[in-house]
């Protein structure tokens, strides 16, 4: 008899471990062309390099990571100027994707340790930057950037392009070993 009830137990847990509701399978972030363009969208438009750099966790209240024409972070441990391939992608990252209204409820961690940042240079000074934290999608940007509508489930597909790019710090695979097969 305890065989019986143990086996009609393992084949309804069985049944309800596989079962997925619809919403699981949905993408949250969609790619969804913006119709901005890089030759018009600040600070894309405005910057003759865009680097991208890593650096320890900051806990810090500063506002703007840019004084004077300079970026004030200290020691930086990695730094790469994006090539045209990288900017056009570091481009569709931010504007070309948004949130699936569908995909159900917005998950925040409440971490906010950045370790990286884009910054945008203009004949040698900085005029804007986009710090991200790859822990939790949290970012901040210049104030005057467009940056608010960046999905933050697409913190993978970003970390994807700093390692492309050559970054090696701060960088989290196992966080999204998950989503490899998730485009």
């Amino acid at each position: 008899m305890n065989k019986i009830i143990f086996s009609i137990f393992l084949v309804i847990s069985c049944i309800f471990c596989q079962c997925k509701s619809a919403e699981d399978d949905r993408p949250i972030c969609i790619y969804k062309k913006s119709g901005k363009t890089i030759e018009q969208q600040f600070p894309f438009n405005q910057s003759d390099r865009i680097e991208i750099v890593s650096y320890d966790s900051r806990n810090d209240t500063v506002g703007n990571l840019i004084l004077d024409g300079r970026f004030i972070v200290n020691d930086i441990y990695d730094l790469v100027v994006l090539n045209k391939p990288q900017t056009d992608s570091l481009f569709s990252l931010l504007y070309d994707y948004e949130r699936n209204k569908n995909a159900g409820p917005v998950r925040y961690a409440d971490c906010y340790n950045p370790r990286h940042s884009v910054v945008f240079y203009k004949a040698g000074k900085a005029i804007a930057f986009w710090e991200i934290c790859l822990e939790c999608g949290g970012q901040r940007q210049t104030a005057n950037t467009e940056f608010d509508k960046f999905c933050h489930e697409n913190t993978c597909r970003i970390q994807e392009l700093f390692i492309n790019a050559g970054i090696k710090d701060g960088i989290i695979p196992e966080q999204c070993a998950s989503t490899k097969n998730n485009p």
